[in-house]
């Protein structure tokens, strides 16, 4: 206890310029994917590809999760916008069971588009997609595991 030094607050200065510094450099690689994202998200709702997605899908989603069609197209903007996705369920009046199963699917299933670029940036194309792999197969069998259990 005597080696360890007093606690002291840094210099207001000090804590705005870091705090700027870091807000600056977050702006400046977030927020274009976050804006291509969404320009994203409206063009595959403009051409339909939520719909296609969830014709494809329909299988797994009804028959292992047990969840309604309609499910799909908030998992799959869970991609490209996790708080979204979320919102998405609301309207689909689901049962706290198929609740349960979706948000964790959502949760556990590809992280959004900002943190899938950091991903594949900071661990490459080939463990980056070992990740996802690992990912929508845990999302998987969690998901279905769930819809038997519950």
């Amino acid at each position: 206890l005597i080696e360890i030094p007093p606690y002291r607050f840094p210099p207001a200065r000090v804590l705005f310029t870091k705090t700027w510094v870091r807000i600056k450099y977050f702006l400046k690689e977030a927020l274009p994917v976050v804006i291509i994202g969404v320009f994203i998200i409206d063009l595959l709702y403009i051409f339909n590809f939520f719909n296609a997605v969830a014709s494809a899908a329909a299988p797994v989603v009804t028959g292992l999760f047990g969840l309604p069609k309609e499910a799909i197209s908030a998992i799959a903007v869970g991609f490209l916008r996790k708080d979204i996705a979320a919102g998405l369920l609301i309207p689909l009046d689901l049962s706290i069971k198929q609740l349960i199963i979706a948000s964790v699917v959502l949760s556990m299933s590809f992280p959004c588009v900002a943190t899938f670029a950091v991903l594949f940036k900071e661990l490459g194309a080939k463990d980056g997609i070992r990740s996802t792999a690992i990912m929508v197969a845990a999302s998987l069998i969690v998901g279905t595991l769930l819809n038997f259990i519950l």
